[in-house]
Parts: C-alpha cells; sequence; structure tokens
C-alpha cells in the first residue's frame, strides 16, 4: 500500500502534460509549434496480476486512453506543427503513448505515430469554405484525445467506443458565427490504411445560438468494422450539447445511437446506444471538481464483445479534483466506478460485475 501511494505521489510531482505554444514568421506564413505528454498512475482495486485493466475475453481492456494499472505510464506524447494564411492551412504531429498502442493497434508502424498530417485551402478565396485532406481528429463526439482539454481526466465508455481519429477528406463551411457545417469521405471506423474497400462518409452541424453554449450532431454512414470481409454497413449518429452556464459552472450531454447490419443475409440492423452527462464546478479560481453519469448498453457485442448474454450493457460514475496553481499546471485525481449487469471485468479470483480504480495525473506547459 505505501508503494502504491508513493507511486501516486510521485505522479503529482512528476508526471506533467507539457503543452508550448509557439508562433514563428517564415517568409510571412505564421507557424505554430507545441508539445504535450499526459502521464498517469492508476490504482485498479481489482488487484489483478495483469498490466491492464481487462474485461473478458481475452484482456480487453475497457478504456482505451488508461489501460495500465499500478505503474506509472506515459498516456500520450505529442509533437505539433500546424502553419495557418488566409487561403492555405496544413499540420502535423507525430506521437506516443498507451492511448496510441490501444486506439492504433490496427495501423502500420508508421501511421501509427501520426496524430495528425493534412493539408487543407479555400477554393474560393472569399468564401468561408475549407476543403482538408489527411489524417485529422474525429468529427464524432465530445472527448478529444487531449486529456486536460476534457471536463473528466478518463474518458467516458462511449468516448473510448468512437474514433478518435479519422483519414480522408473534409468540406468545412462557416456561414456565420452561429453554424458550421461539414461533409466527409473517410477510409472507415478510426481507420487510416486502405485496407477497406468500401468508403464511408460523415456529416457534421454544429449551432451555437449564444456564447456559451453549442449543439452538435455528427453522423457516420459506411461499413462496419467488424465485418472486414461482408461489407456489413454501419449507421451511427452522436449528439452532444455543451453549456457554460456561468463562470464557475460548465454543464455537458452527450448520446450516441449506433447499428451495424447483421449479416450478408440478413440486412435487418442491431444496435447499440450510449449517453453520457457531465458537470463541472469551478468553486475557486484554482480548483475545480466534475462529476459524471453514464450509461452503455451493447447486447449484441458491437462494439464491446464479452461472451456474456447481453455482452456489456453497464453503467457507471466518477468524482473528480482539479487543482491548477499556475495556467500551465494541472494537478487531476479521479474516483470512478462502473457496473455491468453481468460479471465482465477481470479480478484475481475471476470476474466480478463491477470495476473501481483510482486516477491520479499531473500537467505542466511551457
Amino acid at each position: 500500500m505505501k508503494d502504491k501511494l508513493l507511486l501516486v505521489g510521485l505522479t503529482f510531482g512528476v508526471a506533467l502534460i507539457a503543452r508550448a505554444d509557439v508562433t514563428r514568421p517564415f517568409d510571412s506564413v505564421p507557424f505554430t509549434f507545441s508539445g504535450y505528454v499526459d502521464t498517469y498512475y492508476v490504482d485498479d482495486f481489482a488487484d489483478t496480476p495483469f498490466p491492464d485493466r481487462q474485461i473478458t475475453p481475452g484482456g480487453v481492456s475497457p478504456d482505451y486512453s488508461h489501460s495500465r494499472k499500478d505503474r506509472l505510464a506515459v498516456n500520450h506524447a505529442l509533437l505539433d506543427a500546424k502553419f495557418a494564411t488566409d487561403n492555405f492551412r496544413g499540420a502535423l504531429g507525430v506521437q506516443a503513448g498507451t492511448y496510441v498502442q490501444k486506439n492504433y493497434a490496427i495501423e502500420d508502424n508508421v501511421a501509427q505515430h501520426l496524430y495528425e498530417a493534412q493539408l487543407g485551402f479555400k477554393p474560393v478565396t472569399t468564401a468561408p469554405v475549407w476543403i482538408d485532406a489527411g489524417i485529422f481528429a474525429s468529427h464524432i463526439g465530445l472527448e478529444s484525445a487531449v486529456s486536460k482539454d476534457n471536463l473528466t481526466p478518463t474518458r467516458s465508455l462511449m468516448a473510448d467506443n468512437t474514433p478518435y481519429y479519422e483519414s480522408g477528406a473534409k468540406l468545412t463551411w462557416d456561414p456565420n458565427t452561429h453554424w458550421e457545417y461539414g461533409l466527409l469521405a473517410l477510409q472507415g471506423w478510426q481507420q487510416i490504411g486502405s485496407k477497406n474497400p468500401n468508403k464511408a462518409i460523415g456529416t457534421q452541424i454544429q449551432f451555437k445560438p449564444v456564447d456559451g453554449l453549442v449543439f452538435n450532431s455528427s453522423t457516420y454512414l459506411g461499413q462496419s468494422p467488424n465485418s472486414p470481409g461482408a461489407r456489413l454497413r454501419r449507421y451511427f449518429h452522436d449528439f452532444y450539447a455543451t453549456w457554460q452556464a456561468t463562470k464557475q459552472w460548465s454543464l455537458a450531454f452527450t448520446t450516441d445511437v449506433g447499428a451495424d447490419e447483421r449479416s450478408p443475409r440478413d440486412r435487418s440492423l442491431v444496435g447499440w446506444v450510449s449517453a453520457t452527462a457531465i458537470a463541472k464546478w469551478q468553486f475557486a479560481p484554482q480548483w475545480a471538481v466534475a462529476g459524471r453519469a453514464e450509461f452503455y448498453r451493447d447486447p449484441h457485442g458491437l462494439t464491446i464483445a464479452t461472451g456474456t448474454p447481453d455482452n456489456f450493457v453497464a453503467t457507471g460514475g466518477s468524482l473528480n479534483l482539479d487543482y491548477q496553481p499556475d495556467p500551465h499546471v494541472l494537478l487531476r485525481i479521479e474516483l470512478r466506478t462502473l457496473a455491468a449487469e453481468h460479471p465482465v471485468f477481470v479480478e484475481r479470483n475471476g470476474l466480478d460485475s463491477s470495476n473501481d480504480y483510482l486516477t491520479a495525473s499531473t500537467s505542466l506547459s511551457f
């Protein structure tokens, strides 16, 4: 126990997120450089001998970002460069960490380490339309791969089971400050390589009626990652709303509905649903607390297959405390619990229907 407490303390003392933004002009083209590293320590109360938190079968982790336990680990290390002019823009980012190992497992060794690699231009210089192509962040979901930008240190179940990244091309139209529209042609569901012969399409509509209030709708239509040979379709919709109610209170709600075709001979649909609600209270200039409630129902094992009668049906909750002594320093600790309808979480003596764990992380920017 003393060793675990020492490691938690070391996480807060030396684990860091380093993010530096430096703008330099090169021949009148502004470049922005940034660096980021997210380290963490997870104390899984299940106390299994395995290096990762697991659900049955085969050592599948319920978390794709903070999966290692009982030791300090690097979740995400990132070096990023961007440039932008009135009519052209681009970005190149390289990465490493357990987030990369879990989320990019199907990609080749080079693609795994590309956080983003994209170029964009305005086809009409006087119109607010951009066309970008390459590897870029997903248009789906509220939570991103950068932990410190999220309301909670760990990701929700729904975020960890939807794309964090995409590759292809996208068209974005911003007619005014209230509306934004996007149309995407994609390689597939979180996929960089061209292993998928049938490409996918996506859409995004974002509405900002007033300052601090955002509504977002994102869709995906394309091949299911569960059927590389059968070419079954996946239909998916994500909705989220965020509201900066006051300077102290931030609220977020998001829900997903997805469905896959059952088989090549039976094109009927089987699906899953999920929802997450988060509230953050900035009760002092340097202190904040956030709570999360979530629900996940995937009875057909389309995203989380466990081999139990209902595969993965679970609820969860978390509470995190943030301390930011300086604009460039962030310390976070989170207690999280998950409860499933069937025993699916690996513990020392077999399987359990619940799982509790503590996550500690620290950030430092320069």
